[in-house]
């Protein structure tokens, strides 16, 4: 019963569409990938049968998808809101407006409803971030809004999409920093700008960095080799040679004398002795056991390490194992639940080491809005 429906479902949803010129250039050299995706649930149950050739997260109920090389979008049911026709897709934004690329190279603004609501004159054009889109036409690079109105002028380098109402902008290799509305939080004099989330920005202008808050209020001077990301209101630094690890709210600084290399989450820090990696405390008092040769931020209270080669697994936030080196591979938790090969596939294990479920899948990626994308060995 099963194959008969999703044999009709299939027929009256995903119908073939005669081809272009344009369609019958790009076909003439794509390849459909032997083995297909489809979602899962947290039980590890297959949504649908896999047919996609690729497919994206879940955003809103709603997943961008392409089938025999064309990209639409549909629902947890794999119902249609979206019919394959498009070259490229964007998700639907939060105004439920897309962004798509024809096989003619012709972007459009589409609704839910694939009605084209504006052409865009553009050569680039990427998806929605914060109600505005990057465009790049002949001049250079700028924003949209939904209304397809340039709200910044298409005159920089290079843009970033904008992340809490900021942007990173780009001009004669110089880099700035921009609100919704185009104006200067830091003017464009630095090499490099890195957005960190809400509070923080660093900034570096030859070969010394310094950190500003979301106003472009200048929080650490330019004076740092080094700056780390900010993390649980504190900050690791370099300066001549020496290394601290800053508090950002009383700004006094620890002089630290191991070799720490980055923050690690839950007050610890990871530092290297030779050639392997361990876990300290603020204090430079060591919690794990033995050092590794790789170890990863916590996430979700559970660290990634690596014991030699093939030899993978995590580490409690007290830095004990929680499993032995046992996976060929293993990526950080998310949602509950950590991804590794297990029995020459992917599968998943939950935050007490246990399979949950089996490596049977070609590829997998982390659950979002309660399902993963997964390629299917058949």
């Amino acid at each position: 019963m099963l194959f008969l429906c999703f044999e009709s479902c299939k027929s009256d949803v995903l119908k073939s569409h005669t081809l272009s010129p344009e369609e019958d250039a790009y076909f003439e050299d794509y390849d459909s990938p032997k083995y297909k995706w489809s979602y899962i649930d947290r039980s590890g149950k297959l949504l649908f049968n896999p047919i996609y050739d690729n497919c994206r997260d879940f955003i809103e109920g709603k997943a961008v998808v392409n089938f025999e090389g064309k990209w639409g979008i549909i629902d947890k049911k794999n119902r249609p809101i979206i019919p394959f026709l498009y070259k490229e897709l964007s998700p639907l934004d939060h105004n439920n407006l897309a962004i798509a690329k024809t096989f003619t190279d012709k972007y459009l603004i589409i609704n839910n409803n694939n009605d084209t609501l504006h052409q865009l004159a553009y050569t680039e054009v990427y998806a929605f971030s914060e109600g505005r889109a990057r465009c790049k036409s002949k001049t250079g690079w700028g924003y949209i809004n939904s209304r397809a109105k340039k709200v910044i002028p298409t005159e920089y380098q290079s843009v970033r999409d904008f992340k809490n109402n900021h942007a990173v902008v780009t001009r004669h290799n110089k880099n700035g920093l921009i609100d919704g509305d185009g104006n200067y939080i830091l003017p464009l004099e630095f090499d490099q700008i890195l957005h960190h989330d809400n509070k923080y920005i660093s900034a570096s202008k030859n070969n010394t960095w310094g950190l500003y808050d979301n106003a472009g209020k200048l929080i650490l001077p330019m004076e740092y080799s080094f700056l780390g990301k900010p993390n649980d209101g504190k900050i690791l630094a370099k300066k001549e040679g020496n290394t601290f690890i800053i508090d950002l709210t009383s700004k006094s600084k620890t002089k630290v004398n191991k070799k720490i290399v980055q923050y690690a989450g839950h007050g610890l820090w990871i530092f290297q002795e030779l050639d392997k990696f361990g876990l300290c405390n603020i204090k430079e008092e060591v919690i794990t056991p033995k050092l590794y040769p790789i170890i990863y931020k916590y996430q979700e209270g559970k660290a990634v390490y690596n014991a030699g080669l093939d030899q993978w697994g995590y580490l409690n936030a007290d830095g004990t194992e929680l499993t032995p080196p046992i996976f060929p591979l293993n990526w950080s938790f998310e949602n509950g639940y950590g991804r590794v090969i297990i029995d020459r596939g992917i599968g998943f294990i939950d935050t007490h080491g246990q399979q949950v479920i089996p490596g049977m899948f070609r590829e997998v990626k982390n659950f979002k809005e309660n399902v993963a994308r997964v390629q299917v060995f058949r």
